[in-house]
């Protein structure tokens, strides 16, 4: 079958992008849990929280794209007449490429927005020491 995951041509680029994902996922949410623990200050929190949503976010797109690729090639599939697998029918079941573009442009914008607020909370501690 091609669209089978014992197929490395199917089972690679869908489970790099799956695992890629989900490890995203993983580092986002350890990234927001930590940071906010040590943050000393209310905005050093938040950058925290938002950078920790902005790195899950874009796991989240990478998972997106794992099964549009999946769904890609279940339209394929369909030209030849060959049922696509379970993964191949979630995978043109819904628009996931807009799916993971809306997703991967808020993860990106999540996470410059860390990044302004971090920077902000350092310099109003250094103001505030001097």
């Amino acid at each position: 079958m091609l669209q089978s995951l014992s197929d490395p041509l199917f089972a690679v680029p869908f489970l790099s992008a799956l695992g890629g994902g989900l490890l995203g996922v993983a580092v986002g949410t350890g990234y927001g849990w930590l940071f906010r623990r040590r943050a000393e200050s209310r905005t050093e929190r938040l950058s925290a929280r938002v950078g920790g949503v902005g790195l899950a976010g874009i796991g989240v797109a990478s998972v997106a794209f794992g099964f549009d690729y999946a769904g890609t090639q279940a339209r394929l599939l369909d030209r030849t007449g060959v049922e696509p697998s379970v993964l191949g029918r979630i995978g043109r079941s819904f628009p996931w490429d807009v799916a993971a573009a809306a997703v991967g442009v808020g993860a990106l914008v999540c996470v410059f927005v860390a990044m302004g607020l971090s920077i902000h909370a350092k310099r109003s501690t250094a103001d505030a020491e001097n």
